[in-house]
């Protein structure tokens, strides 16, 4: 995309990029995640599928912490399940914003989130850019878009803030965008062919964050969603999780396989 078109209830704000080699690009999220595991495991990462964390305890004066997983079973019934124990220095809660990871670490981030929800569908599109849509009757507390991914097609959606909000769901806004605004109700066509929800959690100056926690040599950090690291303007989380990720691994000692809590702490700061 060249740009991005703003939309308010008076006016509209075009924004374009000065060089033409310049460019913001639209992401599948479900191949760019499979490139990224795919990477991870060239570099040695191991890839356990169908599991999720059943909790996380204290190991031994050796051990380090002791992340237990409930994971399938090498078997034909997927319902069988058997608990393996990871040993671990460091966990990583890179698990999003409905983090198990934190929740079990007794860490909290943020107790404030936009409430979000997006389609794909056949729409007009004119030319690459993003269009935005601002407005307390359209998204209150956050704004609309329209993502072109193709010539006809676009990912339609929009975040509020409860705290602004008559109401916490976000569909009936959607709703009733593409049924009643003047732009996008033009040129939505009707055809849904995917459907997401999820929330975008808000960082508050005012609270206290809490993403690390360390203990006897044992620590939790968190990355991410998880640890409410995402774009002040859009709520993206990508790069900010990406770019969080290097700060972790930069403030490592590399002359040690494991964290020492001032590098924990340095992450924070």
């Amino acid at each position: 995309m060249k740009g991005a078109i703003v939309h308010s209830q008076s006016r509209e704000l075009r924004i374009e990029s000065p060089s033409p080699d310049k460019r913001a690009f639209a992401i599948r999220r479900d191949i760019f995640d499979k490139d990224l595991a795919k990477a991870a495991m060239d570099e040695g990462a191991e890839l356990i599928l169908n599991s999720k964390v059943k909790h996380v305890k204290k190991g031994g004066e050796r051990d380090g912490a002791k992340l237990t997983i409930l994971a399938a079973a090498n078997t034909t019934n997927a319902d069988v399940k058997e608990e393996n124990e990871i040993k671990a220095n460091v966990v990583i809660g890179a698990d999003g914003w409905r983090s198990g990871i934190a929740r079990m670490a007794g860490l909290t981030v943020t107790k404030n989130f936009l409430n979000c929800v997006q389609i794909e569908g056949q729409y007009e599109i004119h030319e690459p850019v993003a269009d935005i849509f601002v407005g307390k009757t359209i998204a209150p507390g956050f704004f609309a878009w329209v993502i072109p991914i193709g010539e006809t097609t676009a990912r339609i959606g929009l975040c509020i803030d409860k705290r602004f909000s008559p109401h916490p769901n976000p569909l009936p806004f959607l709703k009733r965008i593409l049924s009643e605004h003047p732009v996008i109700a033009k040129k939505y066509k009707g055809t849904q062919s995917k459907f997401t929800a999820g929330a975008i959690p808000i960082p508050i100056p005012t609270e206290r964050q809490k993403t690390v926690k360390t203990e006897d040599g044992t620590g939790v950090l968190l990355v991410g969603d998880a640890a409410a690291q995402v774009k002040p303007i859009t709520g993206g989380g990508v790069y900010y999780g990406m770019k969080c990720g290097k700060i972790a691994r930069r403030n490592r000692s590399k002359s040690t396989t494991s964290w020492t809590a001032v590098e924990l702490w340095r992450y924070i700061r």
